[in-house]
């Protein structure tokens, strides 16, 4: 079975690049992080509980990424950072965010953040 980041590593295989992935969860939200860095061993996925700071923190940025769309609907939105081969998302504890497609629509969503960036 190929590990978590072994599509991710194939893009930059001439380079030497493994991605190190790393996954913060607390009780409403994930913290993903993803990293590339110049090695030749592979890097396993680490899965781990928020700190207590981390997991406060979490708490305060889902408060400001959840909108009030009209009396009792609400959407919780994601988050993304990216620098220099670093990428942070930030997004609910929910299966519906933690699929296949989901996935796809996000990674279209920061191709084209990135490739707006460039100009």
């Amino acid at each position: 079975m190929p590990y978590a980041s072994s599509e991710l590593d194939e893009y930059l295989q001439e380079r030497g690049v493994h991605h190190q992935i790393i996954v913060a969860l607390d009780n409403k939200q994930v913290c993903l992080t993803v990293e590339g860095k110049r090695t030749s061993k592979i890097i396993e996925p680490i899965i781990q509980e928020s700190s207590r700071g981390q997991s406060e923190a979490l708490k305060r940025i889902a408060g400001q990424l959840r909108q009030k769309h009209s009396q009792r609907v609400y959407f919780e939105k994601s988050l993304f950072f990216y620098e220099r081969g670093h990428i942070l998302f930030l997004k609910p504890r929910r299966r519906i965010e933690w699929n296949v497609r989901q996935a796809v629509l996000d990674a279209d969503d920061l191709i084209a953040k990135l490739l707006s960036d460039d100009d």
